[in-house]
C-alpha cells in the first residue's frame, strides 16, 4: 500500500510539472491569451525604467516606413488638420509588444480605445518620402497595428518567447517587466562619435559584435549588430506607371523595439526607435536640445553597466561593452580621447568601461573626424615581438633549490672579497630570502611595520604554477597542470609603479578575466636578464602600488621552463650582483 501511495504522489507531481510547463503556451489555460498590444511609451517603460525614456524630444518623431520604425505605432497629432493616416499627420505613440492577458480583459483594451486586428483586417499602404526617394510599404494582418492607436491588439496563435504580463484593476491596466527568453551578447563593441546635429543625436553610438570570418592580427573582426534573424517582412509596393499594375518585393522591417540602458549606479533609461535609435545603421544616441546640442537624460556622462535589446521575439543583454574604433570591419579598443573642439573631454582608462560622453552634436565633418582621431587606439599584444613568447616557471621556486646553493655562494664571493665562509653562506641565504616571502597584500602591510624587515613575494598568485605567453595570448595552469585562465591581450602602453618601476601594461577584453584582466610586464626578458618580472590583477589602482593595497609587496618573477643550467647560473649571478651593489649604494 505504501508503494502504491508513493507512486500516486509521484504521478501527481509529474502532472503538476507538465501542467506548469504547458501554461506558458496558454494551451492548458483558456482564461489567458497572448496578444500583440500597442502599449503607450509611459506604460511600456513604467516597470522597465521607472518610466524614464525619451520619445518626444527629437525633431524626427513623425512616422516613417517600417524598415525604420516598425514595432512602434503611430497616432494623429492632436491638432492635425487632416484625420488621414499619413506620416505627415502622425507621430510615434508607443511600442507594440507581446502581452499575456486574461481573455476577458481584451474588452478593456477596446474600452480604452483599442481596435482588434485580425488576419482579415484590410491591408494599409503607407507612402513616405526619404533620402532614398518615395516608397510604399503594405502592412497586412498583425502589421496593421503599426497604423492603429493605443491598446489596439492582435491575438497570437502561440506563445511568444518574451512578453509582459497585463495587470488589470477596474478600468486601469499596467504591464509588468519583460519575461521570457533572454540571450546574452558575449561582447558588444561600440564606437562613439558626435551625432549629426540635424538629427540631434549626441553622441552617436554604433554597435558591433564579433565576426570570426574577418581575421585580424592587430584587432578583432566585427560586424554591425542587426538582429536581422528576428526581422518580420512586409511588402514593398511598386506601381508601373504605364499599366498601373502593382508588383511586390520583400521589405525587411525593424526587429528592435527598444534599447534599455542601465548605468553603473543603477539608473535605467529607455531608448525608442527613430528618436534614439537609427537601427538601419545599428546606431543609438541620446537626444540633445537644439540650443545646446549636448545629450540630456539620466545616462548622460554616466558609465553604462548593461544594454538590453528588446525585440518582438527575444531579449538580448550585453554587459561586457568595449569602446573603440572600427576600420575595415576590424575593431580596436581605445583608452582615451581628448579634443578641445568639444565642451567635455571624454576619458576612459579602461576599454571595458563604456561611458556616454558629453560631446556635442555636429554636422561638421572635420570636427567629427578630429574627434574620432583623438582616441588612443590599441592593437593586440605581440609577445613574440616583445621577446616574451614561451612558458615560465616561478623563478625563485627554481633558483632557490638547495642544489644551486654553491652558485649563490660563488656569486657572493665574486661580488664581495675577504668574506669568511660563514659570512658568504649568511649573505647568500639573506639575498635568497628577499624575494621568497609567502605573504602579500594587507597581510604583508600588517607584518612589515619595520621597513628593514620587508620582503617581497615573487611567486605566482591566484593558483598559477606556470604561465605561457603565445602571440597575443597569456594562459596559466595550476600545480596539477589544469588550465586556470587563457585570454587575449591588447597593449595599452607605459604604466608606472609608485616604487619607481616602469613597465608595459596589457589588458584583456574578456569579461571573465577577473584577477587576470591586466598584466604589467617589466622590461626584463629572457634575452636581457634571463628572467621576467610582472604583476597581474583586476584593477589598475592596486597594481600601481608597490607597498600598499591588495598586491602590496608582490612582484612575480618567472624563468623559462626550458632554462639551461647556464641560464640559471647567469640569473643568480645577476640577482646577487645587483642586490649587493644596491647595498653598497645605500652605505
Amino acid at each position: 500500500m505504501k508503494n502504491k501511495i508513493s507512486l500516486l504522489v509521484s504521478l501527481a507531481l509529474v502532472m503538476t510539472i507538465f501542467s506548469c510547463a504547458d501554461s506558458a503556451s496558454s494551451s492548458s489555460d483558456d482564461s489567458k491569451v497572448f496578444a500583440l498590444v500597442n502599449i503607450p511609451f509611459e506604460k511600456f517603460f513604467e516597470e522597465e525604467t521607472n518610466g524614464k525614456f525619451d520619445a518626444y524630444s527629437s525633431a524626427t518623431i513623425k512616422a516613417a516606413n517600417g524598415s525604420i520604425t516598425y514595432g512602434t505605432y503611430h497616432k494623429d497629432f492632436e491638432n492635425a488638420e487632416s484625420a488621414s493616416k499619413t506620416p505627415s499627420n502622425q507621430q510615434t505613440a508607443g511600442i507594440t509588444y507581446p502581452v499575456k492577458i486574461n481573455r476577458s480583459d481584451l474588452a478593456l483594451l477596446k474600452n480604452l480605445g483599442g481596435v482588434e486586428i485580425t488576419d482579415s483586417t484590410p491591408f494599409t499602404d503607407v507612402t513616405v518620402s526619404g533620402r532614398g526617394g518615395v516608397s510604399t510599404i503594405r502592412y497586412e494582418g498583425k502589421q496593421n497595428l503599426y497604423n492603429n492607436g493605443d491598446y489596439s491588439y492582435y491575438v497570437l496563435s502561440q506563445a511568444p518567447a518574451s512578453y509582459k504580463d497585463a495587470h488589470v484593476s477596474g478600468q486601469n491596466i499596467s504591464f509588468g517587466k519583460i519575461k521570457g527568453n533572454t540571450k546574452t551578447i558575449d561582447t558588444l563593441y561600440v564606437t562613439v562619435e558626435p551625432g549629426e546635429a540635424h538629427h540631434e543625436f549626441s553622441p552617436m553610438i554604433t554597435l558591433y559584435i564579433k565576426d570570426d570570418s574577418v581575421p585580424s592580427s592587430a584587432g578583432i573582426g566585427v560586424k554591425k549588430l542587426t538582429f536581422a534573424e528576428c526581422a518580420d517582412k512586409a511588402k514593398k509596393v511598386t506601381v508601373d506607371s504605364n499599366t498601373n499594375k502593382e508588383s511586390f518585393a520583400d521589405q525587411n522591417l525593424t526587429s528592435l523595439r527598444s534599447v534599455i540602458a542601465t548605468s553603473t549606479d543603477g539608473k535605467s533609461f529607455g531608448f525608442t526607435v527613430l528618436n534614439n535609435i537609427f537601427w538601419g545603421k545599428s546606431q543609438i544616441g541620446l537626444q540633445a536640445p537644439k540650443d545646446a546640442l549636448l545629450p540630456t537624460g539620466e545616462l548622460a556622462d554616466k558609465k553604462i553597466a548593461s544594454l538590453k535589446f528588446v525585440t518582438e521575439k527575444e531579449v538580448y543583454v550585453a554587459e561586457n561593452i568595449i569602446v573603440g574604433q572600427v576600420t575595415d570591419n576590424v575593431f580596436y579598443p581605445v583608452v582615451s580621447a581628448k579634443n578641445n573642439s568639444f565642451e567635455n573631454t571624454y576619458n576612459i582608462t579602461d576599454p571595458t568601461c563604456f561611458k556616454i560622453p558629453l560631446i556635442k552634436a555636429t554636422d561638421d565633418k572635420t570636427e567629427r573626424s578630429n574627434y574620432t582621431a583623438s582616441f588612443t587606439k590599441l592593437e593586440k599584444a605581440d609577445f613574440n615581438k616583445e621577446k616574451l613568447n614561451g612558458t615560465y616557471d616561478e623563478l625563485f621556486r627554481v633558483i632557490n633549490q638547495s642544489k644551486y646553493n654553491s652558485i649563490w655562494e660563488n656569486a657572493v664571493k665574486q661580488a664581495k672579497n675577504n668574506l669568511t665562509d660563514k659570512e658568504v653562506k649568511d649573505i647568500a641565504s639573506l639575498i635568497k630570502s628577499f624575494c621568497a616571502a609567502s605573504v602579500y597584500g594587507s597581510e604583508a602591510e600588517a607584518l612589515y611595520t619595520d621597513p628593514s624587515s620587508a620582503r617581497f613575494d615573487c611567486f605566482f598568485i591566484n593558483g598559477i604554477s606556470r604561465l605561457t605567453y603565445d602571440g597575443s595570448k597569456i594562459s596559466g595552469v595550476n600545480k596539477k597542470g589544469s588550465k586556470v585562465f587563457e585570454h587575449e591581450y591588447f597593449k595599452v602602453g607605459e604604466f608606472n609603479l609608485d616604487i619607481g618601476m616602469d613597465g608595459t601594461l596589457y589588458v584583456t577584453l574578456d569579461s571573465d578575466a577577473g584577477e587576470f584582466k591586466y598584466f604589467l610586464m617589466m622590461p626584463d626578458t629572457p634575452d636581457s636578464t634571463y628572467h621576467t618580472e610582472f604583476r597581474y590583477g583586476d584593477n589598475l589602482d592596486d597594481l600601481s602600488k608597490g607597498m600598499s593595497g591588495k598586491y602590496a609587496y608582490w612582484l612575480a618573477a618567472g624563468i623559462p621552463s626550458e632554462a639551461t643550467e647556464d641560464d640559471i647560473k647567469n640569473v643568480i649571478n645577476l640577482f646577487v650582483s645587483e642586490n649587493l651593489a644596491e647595498e653598497e649604494d645605500v652605505k
